[in-house]
């Protein structure tokens, strides 16, 4: 299997103070986008998140949420981002389906899973 190099690590090695993620309210550098997808990628192996099927994401769409996509992507996990707009009662039929083991989600979204 042939692998691709991560775009933030090299952006980071390459101009590591340049700007990776600009919202508006907060700027984050390459540098530092770099280092909280790594802290981001250990906090998965710490939580024993697989690293073979797939990882569901819900989660309002954020910094946060790209480090997070960016750690999945770059330890070999498999994102499936799911839209915050699906009323969370229907989000765990639909992670059966697709078969999804994890999910990740975040204390501001609405609802519980079990």
């Amino acid at each position: 299997m042939r692998t691709q190099p991560c775009p933030i690590r090299e952006a980071a090695r390459r101009t590591p103070h340049a700007i990776a993620v600009d919202t508006g309210s907060s700027r984050v550098s390459y540098y530092n986008m770099d280092a909280a997808v790594q802290a981001c990628q250990m906090a998965l192996d710490d939580h024993h998140v697989p690293k073979t099927g797939r990882v569901a994401v819900y989660a309002p769409r954020s910094t946060d949420y790209l480090v997070l996509l960016f750690a999945l992507f770059r330890s070999g996990r498999v994102a499936v981002p799911v839209n915050t707009r699906f009323p969370p009662a229907t989000v765990p039929p639909l992670l059966e389906q697709i078969g999804c083991e994890t999910l990740i989600t975040d204390d501001r979204m609405p609802g519980r899973f079990n």
